[in-house]
């Protein structure tokens, strides 16, 4: 899971790779999921953190692994400045808007259900080089 791949050994890339695919298989899975959360974190937002830590779901520690990992290879100029925080929080926003969004998505784009979905299978490595793209040196 996602805290699995946080703490990983894996190189940078590798690990944003994981996490891409990690997030759109639970997407692809329950694509309304987002807009449930959404409307819970609007309602109750003490119940998703307390679900969350239930089943074990938050980060924690995990996280600053991904943050000394992040620091380190911004140290190596292997990509530019930026903060973990930020990174994550880029990478959730290409990856959950399309699913939230979808109603409007769809009519903007001019899709269908099938051809939408189509549109999010290509979304998946579209998204890896935008973000890879996005934090070289």
């Amino acid at each position: 899971g996602l805290q699995e791949i946080l703490s990983s050994s894996s190189q940078l890339n590798e690990k944003i790779e994981q996490l891409i695919n990690f997030y759109l298989s639970k997407l692809d899975n329950n694509p309304d999921l987002p807009a449930f959360i959404l409307q819970e974190l609007s309602v109750n937002p003490e119940r998703i953190f307390q679900l969350m830590q239930e089943r074990q779901r938050l980060p924690g520690r995990s996280r600053l692994v991904f943050d000394e990992q992040v620091r380190e290879a911004v140290r190596k100029g292997r990509i530019r400045e930026i903060d973990s925080r930020h990174l994550i929080i880029n990478i959730l926003s290409l990856i959950v808007f399309p699913y939230v969004g979808r109603p409007y998505a769809k009519m903007f784009l001019e899709h269908d259900e099938p051809s939408y979905k189509a549109f999010l299978k290509i979304r998946r490595k579209e998204i890896l080089n935008f973000v890879l793209k996005a934090i070289e040196p």
